[in-house]
This record gives C-alpha cells, structure tokens and sequence, in this order.
C-alpha cells in the first residue's frame, strides 16, 4: 500500500557517510526519543502488532554468527514484548538500527510487514540484547576496514539464514564505499559474465549501474552494446548516457518491435523492454509505447496496464482510454462481486483492467473492481466522461 510516505533525506545523508557514520549510529542505539513517525495497527477484528527479535547475517562470517547465536531467553524480554500493540511511535534508536542495515548491507527493520495483517517491531531501544548483538558485531576501533572485510566476505557468496545471497548488495556497497580499493575486482567479475540468463545476474548488473568509475562504466557500456538477452540488456541502460542515449534507446526499441505479438506471459520481455524505456527515456519513448498497442492482443493490453502502473503513468489515459469499450475477458484473472468469504467470482475484463490502471495514476477517476459487469459498466461510463470532458487532471 502507498501510504504516502517520503524519503527522509538526512537519513540518506548518513548513510552516504556509510564507515564514518557507523561508530555514532551504534552509540545512539538506544536512543528513546520518539520521532514523528507512529505504526497504527489498524486492523481491529484480526491481525497483530507485536515486538520480536530479528537480526540477520552472513552465514560465512564466523564471528557475526557467533554474536548471533548469543542465547536467547524471550521470558527476559520486558514485560510489553509480550504484549499486543495498538500503535508504535518509531524511536532515534530504531531509525539508527535501520541505518546501520543500510550502511552495512543486513536486512534490520524496525518495522515490517508480515503477511497476513500483522506488523513485526524489532527495535534496540526495547530489546537490550538487540542492541548489544549489533554493536558486538560492527562496533570497531577502525570502522572502514571493519566494514570492508565484512563486505569482501558478503561479496564471496556469503549467505543469510534463509539462503539470500548479499552479494549484490556487497558489490553495489564496495564501489561506493571502497571504489579505490574494489573496482578492478569488480571490473573482472564483469569481463567474466556470458550471456547468461540468470536473474542473480541481472541483478548483479543492475546493482552497479549508479557507478560513476570509468572502468564500470566502460564494461556495463560494452554488455549493453552485446548482448541479446533482454534482461542483462534491460539492467545495463542506466550506463548508456550522454551521447549514447539515443543509440541506447533506437536498440531497445528494436529489441521490443521484434517480441511477438503474443507472449506467454504479461511480465516477459514485452513487460521488461517497456519498463527499461519508460523508466530512462521518457517522453521519447512514448511512440514505442503506442506502436506496442497497435493492433493489440489481450496480452499487451494487459502488459500495457502493468507497466504504466511503475512508469509513465501519466500516459495511461492516453493509451489505455481505447480499451475502455473492450470487453475481451482476461484468461483466467476473476474478481468477487463484493468482498465477501465465498462470494461468485466474476471474469475480469479488458476495460476493467485498463480502468483500474487509469483510476491507480489519476485519483479523479476512481474506478474498483466491486459488483457485477453491469456496475463496472456505469463507473466506467463516469469515467469516460470525465475524460472526454477534460476532468481528471
């Protein structure tokens, strides 16, 4: 859900600092000072809000494992541990154990989400042995090598305790912490990369594209102009700047004109080409947006509503307007009438689909999935309306 929420830019100052923010991150760890910030439960016939106990690591790392294995007695917890909470007010402390996550490449969340309806707290500035496990672990009388070493090990292939690798977020941390220390080791792990289609090796890619160093620059530049995999091709555009923007572009656009008019999925390479020149290119890429809809399938109609849902949303009037009559259905998608246990199902439709796309980017044209055809048909109608009529801006 978007809850409307910004990012805090002194946070990411801090973390910017990484190495030399870490020693005054630890010591205010168990800072009470309650920030602006407060976790309602709002679920009040189900669900749970409650504090526990998580920290994460590399299973490779001898001695954060030993810190982790402290033993661990939840009848020592205080009292409200215990308990089911109504709301939280996130602390300084807990914005600093998230920080320090951040900085050094662990999954620490102070608050999270866990399926189904309940809130997970983990917060140092409750949990005395949260904090002390996080110092013990990254406290050091030389901060930059500490981390480092940390970093080198996570980048061998390290892995947490349900089998995540952090190597991608190792690699992305060592050029921007360690650039001088770290670059050409990277530079040859990505002279080593065939055409593979493994997503860890996108991801890999993707996690190096911020990189300014002209080495980096100059290897993701020449897997971009090589490959014909789409999705190491997709993970190098952010490389392909300056001047060789539109040559960037004219490639990808080739890429898409090729995929079939009929692929399997709605997240295939049609999904993955439209997104990379949406999310890069903008405004310039809207003509390979509207030639992709050109005699379109269910499919790339579909496609078309997903990806305007993370880029360019703008655009979704304008595009997706024309399938507001189309009442193709789409394959097996289905809806409940009203959100009730058992309720009958009903096919979703192309327009449906186009319209719940159009309402999810413009707030003045709602639109839910709520009733039967009949009653989609006349909120769609308002809708067509308000477009026709200019109102919706």
């Amino acid at each position: 859900m978007n809850h409307g929420f910004g990012t805090n830019s002194e946070f990411v100052e801090l973390v910017k600092l990484g190495p030399k923010a870490l020693p005054f991150l630890l010591q205010a760890l168990d800072d009470k000072t309650p920030t602006k910030l407060v976790i309602n439960n709002g679920v009040s016939f189900f669900g749970d809000m409650r504090f526990e106990h998580e920290l994460a690591g590399n299973r490779a790392n001898t001695n954060e494992q030993e810190i982790l294995n402290w033993p661990f007695e939840r009848e020592s917890l205080r009292p409200d541990h215990r308990e089911t909470l109504t709301n939280y007010t996130v602390t300084i402390g807990d914005a600093c154990f998230v920080a320090i996550g951040q900085i050094v490449g662990r999954p620490y969340q102070a608050v999270r989400y866990q399926p189904t309806a309940m809130i997970v707290i983990n917060t140092p500035t409750h949990d005395d042995l949260l904090a002390k496990q996080v110092r013990a672990i990254w406290q050091s009388m030389n901060s930059a090598q500490h981390l480092l070493d940390s970093l080198l090990l996570d980048y061998a292939g390290g892995k947490n305790s349900d089998r995540r690798g952090f190597g991608d977020g190792a690699a992305m941390r060592l050029l921007y912490y360690f650039p001088q220390q770290t670059t050409n080791l990277i530079v040859q792990r990505l002279r080593s990369l065939g055409e593979s289609k493994s997503d860890e090796t996108s991801d890999f890619i993707r996690s190096l594209t911020f990189c300014q160093e002209p080495s980096i620059r100059d290897e993701l530049r020449r897997i971009f102009e090589s490959t014909t995999n789409v999705d190491m091709l997709c993970a190098t555009v952010p490389a392909m700047d300056g001047s060789r923007r539109r040559s960037a572009r004219l490639r990808l656009e080739r890429f898409l004109d090729q995929v079939p008019k009929q692929e399997e999925g709605y997240y295939d390479d049609g999904n993955k080409l439209l997104l990379a020149l949406g999310k890069n290119f903008g405004e310039d890429a809207k003509p390979a947006f509207q030639r992709y809809l050109k005699e379109a399938t269910v499919q790339r109609v579909i496609t078309m509503t997903e990806v305007l849902e993370r880029t360019q949303g703008i655009w979704s009037v304008e595009l997706l307007a024309p399938y507001l009559s189309d009442t193709r259905k789409v394959g097996r998608w289905t809806y409940p009438s009203f959100p009730k246990e058992g309720e009958k199902q009903r096919q979703v439709r192309v327009c449906d689909a186009a319209a719940s796309t159009i309402a999810f980017n413009f707030r003045r044209l709602p639109f839910e999935l709520k009733g039967d055809h009949k009653d989609l048909d006349a909120q769609i109608a308002v809708m067509r309306q308000k477009i026709s009529a200019g109102d919706f801006k």
